[in-house]
């Protein structure tokens, strides 16, 4: 059988895609996580917030990603458990256009691609 494992969002600055403080403590959670469940693949979706061009934005959300996904690398997690894509602005947490809503929005999403084994 399989269960869900929660990963937390790892969030960005307005135009960054460097890890700050909290984003590298997140990187550090995902990859304890990950260490405790071997078996699994991840997907590091990269998002972006509305502001920009969605060009620029597509390319921000790849960095963000592979940002992530090198962090990760560097706390010794295999580079075969991770892939990355980029979502851009196109799928938003929240579609307020408030301050808020836009830093919850900047951010890489974990998700699991191959179900956990018990």
């Amino acid at each position: 059988s399989s269960r869900y494992v929660y990963f937390p969002d790892v969030n960005f600055d307005f135009n960054k895609s460097t890890l700050s403080d909290l984003g590298m403590g997140r990187v550090h959670q995902i990859a304890n996580l990950l260490e405790k469940e071997a078996g699994l693949t991840v997907v590091l979706e990269g998002h972006s917030d509305f502001k920009g061009s969605e060009e620029f934005n597509k390319k921000l959300s790849t960095n963000r990603a592979e940002a992530v996904k090198k962090g990760l690398v560097d706390l010794g997690v295999d580079t075969a458990r991770l892939s990355t894509v980029s979502f851009g602005e196109g799928t938003p947490v929240f579609a307020e256009q408030t301050d808020w809503a836009r830093a919850v929005n900047r951010r890489v999403a974990v998700k699991p691609a191959t179900p956990a084994m018990e």
